[in-house]
């Protein structure tokens, strides 16, 4: 006979022997239901027949209870708790041995099939939108809508995204889990556009970690420019580490991303890491001229302790004026404030260090006595004069002042890869690894409108219109010239508004600019604004320089490229001549014509 034994699901009410002293029970809300539990199989302990539950599929955890025969764990029907189907597990006391004992009766409830999520043809034409870089629901419904699939909802395609984005990029919640994803980039690359990882430094005593990532291409890049930018930002990552985007900029002010890193912070070490990845993976020395960055001496530092102090340190123009606006605010009178501002400006155009220096001692003389603004000059000299004062033209002739190339790369993978959302780390590093290939595609020689790194700057339409409008405008001051040598030749050119120059003019602006002999700071401006000096270089005329404001920041005016093509050194083509033939409609409504034979 087969062994079974009775269990009472639900509990009865307590029997008592004096039933008159209690008060009226309260009606039971169930009937007592009887089971009869038949013995089955016997397992060696409680983890494999938990595995074996799992496997079957039937079975779910229901809860468990200490018995005068053992422990015992209830297990209900995995589709329906009203199910007649039952089991549980005893556990003997005496051993380790676990009883399986199960009701007779077979599974009563109706079988439900899966309808919920995307499923079929759906779900892989999803996959490959997402692949695409479709995410937006409307987008997606849209393109199944065109397909004749079955239209998911919005909680649908939410959840299937999400699902994917799990398995694509499961979440990194330790040092372990980030090594094993970073591996997988370790392998040889197939294109020039493969996301590959540069390098990596992973402390587990410590619990920090630095990585890489690049493409063979973008690194190529990296041999062609002398400067290096580089910047921290934040909000990308879920976990708050921040990230570190390192680029170049050619000669016409195109800035051409090289690789992003991660690290566990912002300290010296940890862009000193940072670089020493960067160095490491160059096949020949890389030994940058010039590190362009905000106002952070952490990267400076850990600049130098990778590439040694052989280096210019440009500070950006645009943050360092950023706080010094801010700083302005709390002069109470607008002149006073537009009139720092204006001087601090002119200080930015120096052409020299020398330069710098004796426009620095007149705006001491100028602002130091003025108690108004005693508290802003202190912070001003404090700040950007004495600790870091690389924020000037001069600094690095040639070169960017500004950092806008890189931070304009930073709104892009907000805008373009995380969709200014945060990530998880894992999910981050596929996103940057696609930014990065697409960049890096962007830049292939064999499309045709490719980006590519330029030696000299690009002379635009807008350039060359004005340079022709410059240099055949007959009302402006006559240019003077002075030959230096064979190969070069000075020109003089009166600034927009003067008058024209004689030779005692440019005999006192070349003993003012040589000797440094202002006396004031007026004085300074005035001799800076009264003219522009022009080295021509006969041979390489691209080659040449110009003290203009324009030339400072862009390194080509119009200035350049009216004397070249006033020396037939160069062609101004025809639709950039802006020859007026007529003049301008005036606003309102047009008059009408009179009568025939009437003269207007």
């Amino acid at each position: 006979m087969t062994e079974f034994e009775t269990t009472i699901l639900n509990i009865s009410d307590t029997e008592s022997s004096d039933e008159d002293n209690l008060p009226p029970r309260k009606k039971a809300k169930f009937k007592r239901n009887f089971l009869d539990y038949f013995k089955g199989a016997i397992y060696e302990n409680l983890t494999i027949a938990e595995e074996i539950l799992k496997a079957e599929g039937e079975f779910r955890f229901k809860s468990a209870n200490q018995t005068e025969c053992g422990m015992k764990h209830f297990y209900k029907c995995k589709v329906s708790s009203k199910c007649s189907a039952k089991l549980y597990l005893l556990l003997a006391e005496d051993g380790q041995d676990v009883i399986r004992y199960q009701t007779n009766t077979a599974h009563d409830h109706l079988q439900k099939n899966k309808t919920s999520g995307v499923q079929g043809p759906t779900r892989q034409l999803m996959v490959e939108l997402l692949k695409n870089g479709i995410s937006g629901p409307s987008q997606i419904q849209a393109s199944i809508r065109d397909s004749g699939l079955p239209i998911p909802n919005r909680k649908q395609i939410s959840n299937a995204k999400a699902y994917l984005k799990s398995i694509e990029a499961p979440r990194i919640v330790s040092l372990g889990d980030l090594e094993k994803q970073l591996s997988a980039l370790l392998t040889e690359p197939t294109s020039q556009d493969q996301t590959i990882l540069v390098g990596k430094i992973i402390d587990f005593e410590k619990k920090t970690f630095h990585f890489m990532l690049s493409t063979p291409r973008l690194m190529q890049v990296l041999t062609f420019g002398d400067c290096l930018h580089a910047d921290g930002t934040y909000k990308l990552v879920l976990e708050n580490f921040p990230v570190l985007v390192l680029g170049t900029l050619d000669k016409n002010r195109n800035f051409h991303p090289i690789s992003i890193a991660v690290s566990t912070g912002e300290t010296e070490q940890d862009y000193g890491n940072i670089f020493r990845i960067l160095a490491s993976s160059c096949g020949t020395k890389y030994e940058p001229k010039v590190l362009i960055a905000d106002s952070a001496e952490a990267i400076t530092n850990g600049f130098e302790s990778v590439f040694g102090s052989n280096f210019v340190r440009v500070y950006c123009w645009y943050h360092v004026s950023a706080k010094i606006k801010d700083r302005l605010k709390q002069i109470e009178c607008p002149e006073t404030r537009r009139e720092l501002k204006s001087d601090i400006d002119l200080l930015q155009l120096a052409e020299d260090k020398l330069d710098f220096d004796a426009a620095v001692h007149l705006f001491r003389q100028k602002w130091s006595g003025v108690d108004a603004v005693k508290n802003f000059v202190g912070y001003f000299i404090g700040e950007y004069i004495d600790q870091r004062c690389g924020w000037y033209e001069g600094t690095a002739p040639g070169f960017p002042s500004t950092n806008n190339g890189l931070e304009s790369i930073n709104g892009l993978i907000k805008r373009q890869g995380t969709l200014r959302k945060r990530l998880p780390l894992g999910e981050f590093v596929n996103c940057i690894s696609k930014l990065l290939s697409g960049w890096s595609s962007e830049r292939d020689p064999q499309l045709p409108d490719y980006k590519r790194f330029r030696l000299e700057p690009v002379i635009t339409i807008a350039a060359m219109t004005d340079a022709y409008n410059w240099f055949k405008d007959t009302s402006r001051p006559s240019t003077r010239q002075k030959k230096i040598n064979d190969t070069i030749i000075k020109f003089f050119v009166p600034a927009k508004g003067t008058r024209s120059l004689d030779e005692k003019d440019i005999a006192n602006y070349i003993q003012l600019t040589e000797k440094k002999s202002w006396r004031k700071f007026e004085t300074y401006r005035k001799t800076k604004e009264k003219l522009w000096v022009i080295e021509y270089d006969i041979i390489n005329w691209m080659q040449s320089r110009c003290n203009c404001p324009m030339f400072k920041k862009q390194h080509i005016c119009k200035h350049l490229i009216g004397l070249a093509a006033n020396r037939k050194d160069f062609n101004i083509s025809d639709a950039c001549k802006n020859v007026p033939i007529g003049i301008k409609r005036r606003p309102g409504r047009p008059k009408q014509c009179k009568q025939a034979l009437i003269v207007e």
